[in-house]
């Protein structure tokens, strides 16, 4: 198998527990479980489901006990509608074509629609795409609009309006369709069944548009899926969404003060769970056509162990035929999804139970009043691609915690994952690299390397074929070269120590990676955003040979967004977004990071395209679409 393009992580780790008020001054000895956390960990192998009445009975048998007087645990939640964020839900998703590099010998360009992405083959939702002639971009999260660049100055030529209620959070371009996910309230659902409605559940929904004729996008399908998106992939012409959903919207009572008491009403609430179907619980699709259950119940795996009342749903699809899609899907929490070009995981963090001690609550660290009573473990579930069918196939379990989706990295079928080892506080302890190879159904670790940026932080990773490259941080930034050649036996090469730390860390030939960051004093106190360009030709002595600054209170968007950052091999040059977050008004700017032949890099500001999610996309000629408000075209020089 031909590996692809490694990128990097973007943002930070965050180890420790986010209790946020749990715990107040003098609480009393007990048991409780992190109200954040996803449920107990899954086992290993999963089967599936006998029939319909097994599925049912195994999700009412294990929730039965969490019915209260007002519904699940207790109460009835209402609907709470979703804030979408930029890189987040069904828009933070995978990668796009650009050549396969196995080193950082080999730099990496944007994806053919624009995207700077994770994997080649694989492209995933942003802000605005581009197939070199016409420019497709949101706006406000509220209408598409279509602009022509086959010319030196680029024209409006098409507009899309969204409903009222809808928000647009991404979009793919496929050929001439446009895919675009929407967070807002399912109009679609409203008119075929209400009843399908599942309150509490940020069902997805896909709009696809046809521009074959750019000046009049039409739209041609409206597509719900119930649930919460984690992650939209394109592979080709195969779109895949990855959703979870959670407990059933039931028709529960309540308990009424002389008319139903909460022994009554919990009675009650339990008659319904008991008299529910199967089709309550399964996730739906939705179209103009009806409501349908996405999945069947033979299309169901489950683990040996109970893992909680989520279902995860891969489903797959092709554009211009959404309504038609296929699924599969798992019990269990999902959280974060990684793709390569033949495999799909999903993975989920198992806090476990917390002890409470009876005693104030002081800071983080020996004397927080929380103890773990059980190692925090990730839970990890493959799928097979091949072309628009989706198996799933393994899955498995490490002791440690994952940043997010680019910790972990496929290669010659062996799935590769940053872990972070926490302490008894559930601090950063230590880091390293985990190896697991399917086996019989099972995700088996079968090598490890522990002891990276012991008591720091996971800040980025570069995989490449048999190389990671990973960066921790606490007060200076070690920056750690792995071999991995050996798959059960991999190796730290060097580290490399300097202030500051690099969140996103992205190859440019020449044995270089550029590193997008944080710049710091040897104490660990932030200074702003750096950009840095680190020498890799010899793996066992990385060295920084290049560093631009940007004074206090500036950030890079790369270091967060890595959708936010362009590099131009011809050019030798990178385009991301500037803020200066002491500055009163205006939004980001766009800045050109020029390397130069010694390893030099230097700093241009950019023509602003306004607003403030900007994007530069690459066209052909050498120009480049820098997209926000309006779109802007320039020349970079060689």
């Amino acid at each position: 198998m031909e590996t692809p393009a490694k990128t990097a992580l973007g943002g930070a780790l965050i180890s420790a527990l986010a209790i946020g008020g749990m715990v107040a001054a003098g609480v009393t000895a007990g048991v409780v479980t992190d109200p954040g956390a996803p449920p107990v960990r899954a086992g290993t192998a999963l089967v599936g489901f006998e029939n319909c009445n097994a599925l049912l009975a195994w999700y009412v048998d294990h929730t039965i006990d969490r019915v209260g007087p007002y519904g699940w645990d207790g109460r009835l939640w209402p609907l709470m509608m979703r804030e979408p964020s930029p890189g987040s839900g069904a828009a933070a998703a995978t990668a796009g074509s650009t050549r396969t590099a196995s080193s950082p010998e080999d730099a990496v360009g944007n994806a053919t629609t624009g995207t700077n992405t994770q994997e080649t083959g694989i492209d995933e939702p942003d802000v605005a795409k581009t197939d070199g002639r016409v420019v497709v971009r949101l706006e406000n999260g509220r209408r598409l609009v279509v602009t022509d660049v086959s010319g030196s100055t680029p024209r409006d030529v098409g507009m899309w309006r969204s409903p009222p209620t809808s928000h647009l959070d991404g979009l793919l371009l496929v050929g001439h369709h446009v895919l675009l996910t929407s967070s807002g309230p399912t109009a679609v659902e409203d008119r075929v069944d209400p009843s399908s409605k599942v309150v509490g559940s940020p069902d997805v929904e896909l709009i696809d548009l046809n521009i074959s004729d750019p000046s009049r996008p039409l739209e041609t399908s409206r597509t719900s899926f119930s649930g919460r998106p984690l992650s939209l992939r394109q592979h080709g012409d195969t779109v895949r969404l990855v959703s979870s959903t959670g407990l059933p919207a039931l028709p529960f009572v309540q308990a009424r003060a002389g008319r139903l008491t909460e022994d009554q009403a919990t009675q009650r609430n339990r008659e319904i769970v008991r008299a529910s179907t199967v089709d309550a619980w399964l996730p739906r699709l939705t179209s103009t056509s009806g409501s349908a259950p996405l999945v069947g119940c033979d299309e169901v795996y489950h683990p040996t162990k109970w893992s909680g009342p989520d279902t995860v749903t891969v489903a797959s699809f092709r554009p211009g035929a959404v309504s038609s899609a296929t699924a599969v899907a798992v019990t269990g929490a999902g959280e974060e999804v990684y793709s390569s070009t033949d495999r799909l995981y999903v993975t989920s963090t198992d806090w476990g139970d917390r002890l409470v001690l009876d005693r104030p609550m002081t800071t983080a660290g020996s004397d927080s009043p929380i103890r773990p009573l059980t190692p925090a473990r990730t839970n990890l579930h493959a799928f097979s691609l091949d072309g628009a069918a989706t198996r799933y196939v393994a899955s498995g379990t490490i002791d440690g915690t994952i940043r997010d989706r680019w910790s972990l990295d496929e290669h010659d079928g062996h799935l590769r994952v940053a872990v972070s080892w926490p302490d008894r506080d559930g601090n950063a302890r230590e880091n390293g690299i985990v190896v697991l190879d399917e086996k019989d159904g099972v995700l088996e670790p079968v090598g490890e390397l522990r002891g990276l940026g012991v008591d720091e932080q996971i800040q980025s990773v570069r995989w490449f074929d048999d190389l990671a490259v990973l960066v921790t941080f606490r007060q200076t930034d070690p920056l750690y070269t792995v071999d991995l050649t050996e798959p059960t036996h991999p190796r730290e090469l060097g580290s490399l120590e300097v202030p500051g730390f690099s969140s996103y860390l992205h190859p440019i030939g020449g044995d270089r990676l550029l590193g997008i960051g944080t710049d710091a004093t040897r104490q660990g106190r932030g200074l702003g955003a750096q950009a840095g360009i680190f020498d890799t030709s010899n793996l066992t002595r990385a060295r920084q040979v290049g560093k631009v600054t940007f004074g206090e209170h500036s950030l890079l968007g790369a270091a967060e967004d890595p959708h936010a950052f362009t590099w131009l091999p011809g050019a030798q040059a990178a385009i991301t977004t500037l803020e200066r977050r002491d500055a009163l008004g205006g939004g980001p700017a766009l800045v050109l990071l020029r390397v130069a032949p010694s390893g030099g890099i230097s700093a241009e500001d950019l023509p602003s395209p306004g607003g403030w999610q900007l994007r530069a996309l690459p066209l052909p000629d050498g120009r480049v679409a820098l997209v926000g408000s309006a779109v802007r075209i320039v020349e970079v020089a060689l």
